[in-house]
């Protein structure tokens, strides 16, 4: 194992990672050399560290089921029997090596911008805008107010985030390719059917599914799904987990997708919450004795602080708009 005197810069590490590469294209390479490699990876905790990003970028690379990375122990002798995938015996006329040296040249060529991982589509709306995507298998989104999702491809499985917001799924079905909508902490996934996922600031997730069924996981217990079939839903608290399963009016929670909220004895306070998502002027409620006054109806996305003054007529509050926002205050006293 070679001696450093001093501290080496990522460039550095760069540096000596092109050198190996060099060396390791070599026909013939011998084991020694493999052994020597297998050195330089543990020869201190910033090689590894190299490393554990290298096997990183090679997971978002999403070749992991074509390298054998995994298999090999870094302290140990490099197996000489694996052989690189065709594109990288291609891009870089490799003979047969070690698997770690396959990483290496993957996160090489990465750095060096000969490939590049690749990136997710990403989809957004701002306030009181809504989106409609139909994606390269058909499958449709329907994205609502305020909403961020992310969507990657690939080979064996179709990889969504929704990031923020609301979105509805029409997923074509494809059964060599996953369906599987990420929600940080938990994923839903299906094959062929169509479900409303709704995330809020507080990374909590309520799925609701109009068609087929939808396996929804927690990441702490993957081993314990829920199936989540139509006319039913299920919250995700990233605290508390999968919570149990309900029935669920879909039509009154999809309405969005028309431009419309449906509230059905809805407390006041949830009145208000649902209305600033679609509203760019923020809605206040300063009548704090009103806040579980319930309220039913159908009413416009569209137009949400009109819904709020007709709101506060109904309740005799008063709606007034102060600092560029609308407040619903008790109404005024009668003159004497």
């Amino acid at each position: 194992m070679s001696e450093l005197t001093q501290p080496q810069s990522s460039e550095d590490l760069l540096d000596q990672a092109c050198a190996w590469v060099v060396r390791l294209r070599a026909d013939n390479v011998a084991e020694s050399v493999l052994e020597q490699f297998a050195d330089w990876l543990t020869t201190t905790p910033q090689h590894r560290q190299a490393f554990d990003q290298v096997a990183e970028m090679w997971g978002d690379l999403g070749i992991a089921s074509q390298l054998p990375l995994s298999a090999v122990n870094p302290a140990q002798k490099a197996d000489t029997s694996e052989k690189p995938s065709s594109w990288l015996a291609k891009l870089f006329g490799w003979k047969p090596i070690g698997g770690l040296a396959v990483a290496t040249a993957v996160a090489v060529a990465v750095t060096l911008g000969v490939i590049s991982p690749a990136q997710p589509d990403i989809y957004q709306t701002t306030v009181g805008e809504s989106l409609a995507v139909t994606l390269d298998d058909g499958s449709k989104i329907e994205l609502n107010t305020n909403s961020t999702l992310e969507v990657q491809y690939k080979d064996d499985l179709r990889w969504l985030h929704l990031v923020s917001g609301e979105a509805y799924f029409s997923v074509a079905k494809d059964k060599q390719r996953p369906f599987v909508v990420e929600l940080d902490g938990a994923q839903a996934r299906a094959v062929g059917t169509e479900f409303n996922i709704f995330k809020d600031v507080a990374n909590s997730a309520e799925i609701t599914v109009t068609e087929g069924t939808v396996q929804v996981t927690n990441a702490r217990q993957p081993s314990l799904p829920k199936f989540v079939e139509a006319h039913q839903a299920i919250t995700f608290d990233s605290k508390g987990g999968l919570q149990n399963l309900r029935t669920a009016d879909s039509d009154i929670i999809t309405a969005w997708r028309q431009s419309q909220i449906v509230f059905d004895n809805t407390p006041l306070s949830d009145v208000i919450s649902t209305l600033n998502r679609y509203s760019k002027t923020p809605i206040e409620l300063t009548a704090a004795d009103s806040a579980k006054a319930p309220i039913s109806g159908t009413f416009s996305t569209e137009r949400p602080l009109e819904t709020a003054q007709a709101v506060a007529e109904a309740l005799t509050l008063t709606a007034v708009l102060k600092d560029n926002r609308l407040q619903l205050e008790p109404a005024n006293p009668p003159d004497c």
